[in-house]
């Protein structure tokens, strides 16, 4: 045992103490942004609206995590990653604060709105200054994206063993807490960026004449529009239809796939990618779209709980095949002077999936047949991995002439 925790450490070591901050400030993101899976009972039990109200409320909060990630991108490529992160978390921090002191629809609904946008604005700005400092690094930037990823699901459910401890508390209580702590956060990172300044001058005359591949780029986001719609599932129709196919289990079905889900992520997710970076990332990326779609399928014939956890074991290994590559293959063919954009445009496609997937699988879910979602899925997962297979060998010929044109040393 001992012997494997050594081992699985390796596939984090000599990653940059600068990164180590952003991966520490993805994990206070996500803490703090994990309320918003609660904060719709806030509103009906605090604020006192009905369901209806709180669902339009959030869909402020959606609307600002698409425009998010499109705006930061450009201003990310104008005025430097480190500046928007920043002013990212202190926007976030106010409007946590703003949340436990408002009681008007109105202005929570614009509050919301610009939480959303600083949320993504962050998500966009700290993803591209972690990979900045990976330089032409790819097996580095793989370990930082899997890091990434570990401390998005550690954050969602640290963030949900604190809000069910505090919530008796009240609400506002847990917003002060996250608000005061993303303020602190940027101020640290208002500090850091006087070093950073001067690692853009150095960085600047790199990579210059490498061009973006737009279609890549175009691949990659309709992949991940696709398993965004997938992916969105996981909170609206999955849950319903576990419990429905296994109602002895009830919520303890869903329990257990979660944490099956977070624990793969964590402990399996980095050894199998790093494991693979030399692989054709257009043919894994491909893959793992299809195995999320088809662990999707095999939802549909789960008369037993084991075919469930299997279901589970496939579109969760897809998912940890998909995302880093797709994130690496868009920072990569993003330009050297639009890597902030093509990792914003990266972030809105996967925001507007978030929102169109839930309403769009819950209408199918009603109106047809849950198990017609799981289909879907499984069509979707087929369309990627043979576009991905399709334009494999493009891309293969397409990054050797990227690394033939970046810099050589010696």
């Amino acid at each position: 045992m001992y012997k494997y925790f050594n081992k699985y450490l390796t596939n984090y070591s000599g990653v940059p103490s600068v990164c180590w901050v952003g991966i520490t400030l993805t994990f206070l993101q996500c803490l703090a942004s994990g309320v918003c899976y609660f904060i719709s009972l806030y509103f009906v039990n605090t604020i006192h609206v009905d369901i209806s109200t709180a669902g339009l409320m959030m869909s402020s909060y959606g609307l600002g995590t698409v425009l998010g990630g499109i705006s930061s991108g450009r201003l990310c490529d104008r005025y430097g990653s480190v500046t928007l992160s920043s002013i990212g978390l202190f926007s976030m921090a106010a409007s946590f604060i703003l949340l436990g002191t408002l009681s008007d629809v109105y202005l929570l609904v614009l509050n919301l709105f610009v939480l959303g946008l600083s949320v993504y604005s962050f998500k966009t700005s700290n993803d591209v200054w972690m990979l900045d400092q990976c330089g032409s690094d790819d097996q580095m930037k793989m370990k930082v994206v899997n890091l990434s990823r570990v401390a998005m699901n550690l954050g969602l459910g640290v963030s949900g063993i604190i809000i069910g401890i505090f919530a008796d508390y009240g609400f506002s209580y847990i917003f002060y807490m996250f608000g005061v702590t993303l303020f602190l956060s940027s101020i640290y990172l208002i500090i850091q960026n006087r070093n950073d300044a001067k690692r853009n001058e150095n960085k600047q005359h790199l990579d210059n004449n490498i061009k973006p591949n737009f279609q890549i780029l175009i691949i990659c986001l309709f992949s991940l529009f696709c398993v965004g719609l997938m992916i969105a599932q996981l909170g609206t129709s999955y849950p319903i239809y576990l419990i429905e196919a296994f109602p002895s289990m009830g919520m303890k079905s869903v329990s257990i796939l979660y944490l099956l889900d977070t624990f793969l992520i964590v402990f399996v997710q980095a050894p199998l990618t790093n494991a693979l970076i030399n692989s054709n990332r257009m043919i894994v990326m491909g893959i793992g779209a299809f195995m999320m779609g088809i662990g999707m399928f095999i939802l549909s014939l789960s008369n037993i709980f084991a075919l469930a956890v299997l279901s589970c074991l496939v579109w969760t290994t897809g998912e940890m095949l998909f995302m880093p590559m797709s994130e690496l293959l868009c920072y990569e063919n993003g330009g050297a002077k639009r890597k902030g954009r093509a990792i914003g445009t990266y972030q809105s496609v996967y925001a507007i999936s978030a929102v169109i997937g839930p309403a769009t699988g819950g209408y199918i879910y009603q109106h047809l047949n849950g198990n017609v979602v799981w289909y879907l899925c499984a069509i979707l997962g087929i369309i990627c991995l043979v576009i991905s297979l399709y334009h494999a060998r493009p891309y293969s010929i397409s990054s050797q002439l990227y690394a033939d044109a970046a810099p050589q040393e010696g």
